[in-house]
């Protein structure tokens, strides 16, 4: 998952291969995002602070509970999401 969110912070895999790939770890239960009530919000597109977080996070200059934050803002906003 690091690797992914390195490579995601360096534009070497795209947001669709990023988040593919969390969802994916989601589905298995490897990676737990709290469930919390949804917004009616939805834009579609990462903000540019949640990549800044992936890196910072794949470097060790963030923890984990930090860096699932910024998932949970993905997940409650369905940011990337069909």
């Amino acid at each position: 998952m690091k690797n992914n969110a390195k490579w995601w912070s360096q534009g070497t895999i795209s947001d669709d291969e990023f988040t593919s790939g969390l969802q994916f770890l989601i589905n298995q239960g490897t990676v737990k995002i709290p469930s919390s009530q949804p917004s009616v919000t939805h834009s579609g597109k990462i903000p540019d602070w949640v990549k800044t977080d992936a890196w910072l996070w794949s470097s060790g200059e963030m923890s984990d509970k930090e860096f699932v934050s910024g998932l949970q803002y993905l997940a409650d906003n369905r940011i990337n999401q069909p």
